[in-house]
């Protein structure tokens, strides 16, 4: 028993079945999203009511968690050290359908969207800066990991004064999100004092060190849409606060001085877009 033990540790240890294993774990949130929404895509089959699909795009503003993202950096910080994060700037584009049925509050959407950060000067543009005084260095960390997603979400009427329109008003949405990255290497840095080719073989260890990972989020915020007046008022905007709940960086290996620690974000979504005619 112990012989068939270590044959199969090997197996699995061996390169090929590691990698199968890590990709198949990396669907794990997409079968988890698939899990929670069939059964409210299920109840959005029902025979009532009507089908509405729309475009939209919007801008995001973005951030990680500081110390978070600075101790997957920085294993044993120095005292003589400042350290500071900010909110970046990103974009989104999406294919949205929902459905509600008649004389209804609420209705079920879906979304498949793409979203990228806006890549700017790292220097002015960055999501963690470090300069040591001991050294007289700096250095800025720029993460432009790029995510297909997919969403589900409730969204809640609360204008029904008028009877007649049960596909449109203002709304309060609730909802999950599984983002599935799609460009996990994207690091960029900056400095002020490293000359530049020295900085492209930092940014290239760090390319190898750090993975973008997939991620799930809850989110919640406030909307409005045409609906059955789309030929008249084809607009939908929304405006929405995400809170990621996993660890969005994978720390390949230790020779950066850095350490495995769950690196959560979070971002606020402004969104406007356009309904098509409704169809059936």
């Amino acid at each position: 028993m112990i012989g068939l033990l270590k044959v199969d540790l090997i197996i699995f240890n061996s390169f090929p079945m590691r990698s199968i294993f890590i990709k198949l774990s990396h669907l794990i949130p997409f079968v988890f999203f698939v899990v929670i929404n069939l059964p409210l895509m299920l109840h959005a089959q029902a025979p009532e009511g009507t089908w509405l699909i729309g475009l939209k795009g919007g801008g995001q503003y973005f951030s990680f968690r500081k110390d978070d993202l600075l101790s997957s950096f920085y294993k044993a910080m120095e005292t003589n050290c400042i350290h500071e994060s900010k909110y970046r700037y990103g974009a989104n584009l999406s294919v949205f359908f929902y459905k509600r049925p008649n004389q209804e509050r609420f209705a079920w959407q879906n979304e498949i969207s793409y979203s990228f950060r806006i890549q700017g000067d790292p220097i002015k543009d960055y999501d963690l800066m470090y300069k040591s005084t001991s050294y007289n260095s700096d250095l800025f960390y720029q993460l432009n990991y790029e995510y297909l997603n997919i969403s589900t979400l409730a969204k809640i009427y609360l204008d029904y004064s008028r009877q007649n329109v049960v596909e449109s008003g203002i709304h309060v949405i609730l909802g999950g999100q599984v983002s599935l990255i799609t460009a996990d290497d994207k690091i960029n840095l900056g400095s002020t004092d490293i000359d530049p080719s020295t900085l492209l073989n930092i940014r290239s260890t760090y390319r190898d060190t750090y993975r973008g990972l997939n991620n799930i989020s809850l989110f919640g915020g406030i909307g409005w849409d045409g609906g059955e007046d789309s030929k008249l008022n084809p607009l939908n905007l929304d405006l929405r606060y995400y809170l990621g709940f996993k660890d969005l960086l994978e720390t390949k290996n230790a020779n950066l001085g850095g350490k495995e620690s769950l690196v959560k974000a979070s971002y606020i979504e402004l969104s406007i877009g356009i309904i098509f005619p409704r169809f059936n």
